[in-house]
Parts: C-alpha cells; sequence; structure tokens
C-alpha cells in the first residue's frame, strides 16, 4: 500500500514536471511567425518571434518576461551576419566574444557588474523555423540554463538568412539570442 502511494505520488509529480517543462502544446501560438520557414520571413519577424518564444517558455516556468534590448539585439544581428560571411559557428569569431560584442554594442557601458549569456543555431527549411529553433535550445541543457536564468533581464536577437557552412540561400537562417543584465 505504500509503494502505491509512492507510485502514484511519483506519478502526478512526473506529470507536473512535464506540464511545467514547456507551455501548453500550443507553444508559440501567440508568437507570430513563429512556425514560418527563413524564406518566409524578414529580420524584424524572426527576431521578434525567437523572443517571444523565449518569453512562452520563461513563463511556463514561472519566471519574468526578458525586455527586448536594442544593443544587445545589435550585438547578436553583428554575430548572426559575421557567422555567415565568414563561414563559422561559434561563440567566439572574429567579431570577438559574445561579452565583447555586447561592450561594443554599448550594452556594458558605465556598468560596474553584469552578466552574458548567447545561444546560437541555424537551420534550413523546416529545421529553420523559430520554433524549432527555441525548441533546439530547449532540448540542449547549457541552451535551456541560458534561456531560463533568472538573471537575465534583456535579451537581444539576430536574423540573417543563410548559413555558417556558406551559402547565403533564403532557404536557411541563421540565429543568435543574447541575454544579459547588468
Amino acid at each position: 500500500m505504500i509503494r502505491k502511494g509512492i507510485l502514484t505520488t511519483l506519478a502526478v509529480a512526473l506529470v507536473a514536471a512535464i506540464a511545467l517543462a514547456a507551455p501548453s502544446g500550443a507553444l508559440g501560438a501567440r508568437c507570430k511567425f513563429a512556425g514560418k520557414e527563413p524564406s518566409q520571413l524578414t529580420k524584424k519577424r524572426a527576431k521578434g518571434a525567437i523572443a517571444c518564444l523565449i518569453n512562452d517558455y520563461r513563463r511556463g516556468h514561472g519566471l519574468r518576461k526578458l525586455s527586448y534590448h536594442r544593443k544587445l539585439g545589435h550585438a547578436a544581428q553583428g554575430h548572426s551576419e559575421s557567422m555567415d560571411r565568414a563561414n563559422y559557428y561559434a561563440h567566439d569569431g572574429p567579431d570577438g566574444s559574445p561579452a565583447s560584442r555586447a561592450r561594443r554594442a554599448g550594452y556594458l557601458a558605465g556598468s560596474r557588474s553584469w552578466g552574458i549569456g548567447e545561444n546560437i543555431f541555424w537551420g534550413w527549411g523546416r529545421k529553420g523555423t523559430p520554433k524549432y529553433i527555441v525548441r533546439g535550445w530547449m532540448k540542449s541543457p547549457s541552451h535551456r540554463a541560458t534561456i531560463l536564468a533568472g538573471s537575465y533581464r534583456n535579451v537581444g536577437v539576430g536574423f540573417t538568412h543563410g548559413s555558417p557552412g556558406g551559402g547565403r540561400e533564403s532557404r536557411s537562417g541563421t540565429y543568435t539570442a543574447d541575454f544579459g543584465w547588468h
């Protein structure tokens, strides 16, 4: 009888944990353009969809919404374009590190203490939709930790058509999400 009670309690806890792992099955239902392939996206639409999806996950975990920060967005946009242009896929590249890019964009100006995080991803066709990208981040422990870090207050997103492997085709997209607090 005790075992049955423990199993029932564990089953209820597991169901609750699964329910909290992501917002309802309608993830991104309120995020316009979340299911669009890169060829169907403008930079503005892709960035908005990524930021919206990130905030959907945060809300599903009881975290505050991140405010979109123009300067972090500038740093993220530059990095997406750099990866596409120079054919590399990494957080550090010819354009510097996430922190150096945020500093150069003016995000860290005057800050004595700060934190910066970054997620990158690229995909082609259906594997390049904002919904696919953010779900991929949420399946990766380190990317998920960045999205769900309670210390971050701001987000900026970069998007460009093309891939770090070369080619500027419109069917692929390279994304950068920069997270920060100061």
